[in-house]
């Protein structure tokens, strides 16, 4: 029985055709979220030493460009395939290039999804290679091209997945040492995504600001990130500074350390250190 996790050290990503005039032909859905995700994938897996093959087509035709600038600069040092064919495995550095990673199981994304992505994917899967595609990362001229592609991908025995997904199933483990990479990576990322989406941020990314090492001291809410106040600029900072859904708990941090005797200087908005430890 085949393993069904989709383990870092088992897999090699396979991106095809990220190329602006194919780009040119995705309706069906958002380019820029598609750009993001497979950008994020091309980032994680260089970061975990994930294998990566990339490829093009009609480059050298002069039908169309390379890849997109913020895919392939994730990619320095990762040469582009470039094809005449429509199959990506159909063509012998394609397939040689996957080959040579010695990973049987493929995480692919490519557009469009109809042809692009499903004509390798299917053709990978009868050569006995396992493949899961990331479908947000993928799209076609229309949200029917596209869904139709997913239906036949899944008939075949593809794995349908997502960019998150796949990224946190590479490790699995928030104690694991590649999950590192996904803290760095992450929080940028929900931030790009929700923006495009229009949906709300993530509780403490965007607008709240969190002071720098070198200016917090032992007060409690400095140490958490939150302005250091006292005294009459208590309520000024706690509803200019803080988020709104935390202003109440930053009027009774700031009132504590109004208490401790920490004195706070206007100019530098900033208190000095108090003699007073704070639980952290």
């Amino acid at each position: 029985m085949k393993n069904p996790i989709w383990d870092s050290k088992d897999c090699a990503l396979v991106l095809i055709e990220y190329q602006p005039g194919v780009l040119d032909f995705v309706y069906g859905k958002d380019k820029k979220v598609i750009e993001l995700n497979a950008r994020t994938l091309a980032t994680m897996a260089r970061r975990m030493e994930i294998p990566v093959v990339l490829s093009t087509v009609a480059v050298k035709m002069g039908v169309d460009q390379p890849t997109i600038p913020s895919l392939k600069a994730e990619l320095p040092h990762v040469n582009e395939i470039d094809r005449t064919s429509m199959n990506a495995w159909e063509d012998e550095a394609f397939v040689a290039a996957v080959k040579a990673t010695g990973r049987k199981k493929l995480v692919m994304g490519g557009i469009v999804t109809s042809t692009c992505l499903t004509f390798p994917a299917v053709h990978a899967l009868s050569e006995g290679y396992e493949v899961t595609f990331v479908e947000d990362a993928v799209g076609d001229r229309s949200k029917e091209e596209h869904d139709m592609a997913v239906m036949r991908l899944i008939q075949a025995g593809a794995v349908p997945n997502d960019t998150v997904a796949i990224i946190t199933e590479w490790f699995r483990d928030w104690a694991s040492p590649l999950a590192q990479h996904a803290r760095e990576v992450f929080p940028e990322y929900l931030v790009e995504i929700n923006t495009i989406k229009g949906h709300p941020l993530p509780r403490g990314q965007g607008k709240t600001r969190r002071w720098p090492e070198s200016r917090r001291t032992s007060c409690s809410p400095a140490r958490r990130g939150l302005p250091c106040v006292a005294g009459s600029q208590v309520r000024r900072f706690a509803g200019s500074q803080v988020r709104r859904g935390a202003r109440v708990r930053a009027v009774r941090a700031a009132a504590s350390v109004a208490a401790s005797g920490s004195s706070f200087n206007p100019s530098k908005q900033e208190c000095q250190p108090s003699s007073k430890k704070f639980p952290p």
